[in-house]
Parts: structure tokens; sequence; C-alpha cells
């Protein structure tokens, strides 16, 4: 039963941007067939990630060598920033004020990129919140999507995606 560790560092710095700042930030460095853990500036992949604030999402994504369960542990010594960790896979929402770790499992040789992201209660919403502040109802009929919409709202256009961000559905005059 063999332990992988990786860690990555996310600091607040009033002098780092939310670009790559090379006093700051630290590309992460791939080693074979290894445990990785990483965030990322657009599709760069960090091992430290320095910034001013969070004020977006913080994007997670891990190399997952083997097949098992994984652990996520969080040492959060910002204690006036409630953050949120969201496990978009699964749809969970872990606060983690109070949970200090998230246990996973995931398959075999498993790039999870943008699996979870990091960001302020504030900011996070569920789907089913933001679709009905749109006017907007959905539910699963057997196998089918089925999206409501009030009546003004008759010519808006759907775009349905992916965790991955791949379109799946995309309807106009719905």
């Amino acid at each position: 039963n063999e332990k992988s560790i990786s860690d990555l560092v996310i600091e607040l710095n009033a002098q780092a941007t939310s670009g790559f700042d090379r006093f700051y930030d630290a590309r992460r460095i791939k080693s074979g067939n290894e445990l990785g853990l990483f965030s990322f500036i657009g599709e760069e992949q960090l091992a430290i990630q320095g910034l001013s604030d969070i004020t977006d999402v913080i994007w997670l994504g891990l190399d997952i060598p083997s097949a098992g369960m994984y652990v996520l542990n969080f040492e959060n010594s910002i204690s006036d920033t409630p953050l949120y960790l969201t496990d978009h896979l699964t749809g969970e929402v872990i606060d983690l004020s109070t949970t200090a770790s998230y246990s996973f499992t995931s398959a075999s040789n498993t790039i999870a990129a943008k699996r979870f992201s990091i960001g302020r209660g504030s900011n996070i919403l569920s789907v089913d919140d933001e679709m009905e502040e749109l006017g907007y109802r959905w539910y699963f009929d057997d196998s089918e999507l089925v999206i409501l919409a009030r009546e003004e709202l008759e010519n808006a256009t759907i775009s349905v995606h992916d965790i991955r961000g791949k379109l799946l559905i995309h309807a106009t005059g719905v």
C-alpha cells in the first residue's frame, strides 16, 4: 500500500497579480507517472500560485497514477475568508472553514484537469440557483433533459456543457 504526496501552495501577497509573476508563482515540474496536484494560470500548471486576493475561482488539477481513494488536505490560514472546494465531477461543495480534508476516488492513469476549484462562498452558486435566477427550471425525464423557461424567455438560447467544457446541447428559440 504505497502513499504518494503532492503539495500545492496558494499564497496571498499584495504584490502578486492574477498573471504569472516570477517572484510569486512557480511552474509545476512533472516527474514521470507520479501523483501531481497543481493550480492553473490559463493552461499553465503551477506548484505555487501567488495572488493578491481570491476574487476568482482557482482551478485545480491532478495527475493520478493509479486507481483508488485519494484525500485532499487543506490548511486555510486566511480565517476571515470563507473558501469552498467544488468537486465538479460529483457536484459536492465543501466548506473549507469546517472541513480540512476531502476524499474521492479516481480511475487509474487519470488527468483530472480542472476537476476541482476553490472559491469564495459568495461566488459559488449551484446550477439550480443560477438557472432559477434566469427564469429556467430543469429536470430529467427518463434519459432526456427537459428545460422549462418563463414565457418572456421563449426566444432564448441555451447551451449545455459538460464539466470539461465540451458543448453537449445548443438550442435557440427555446
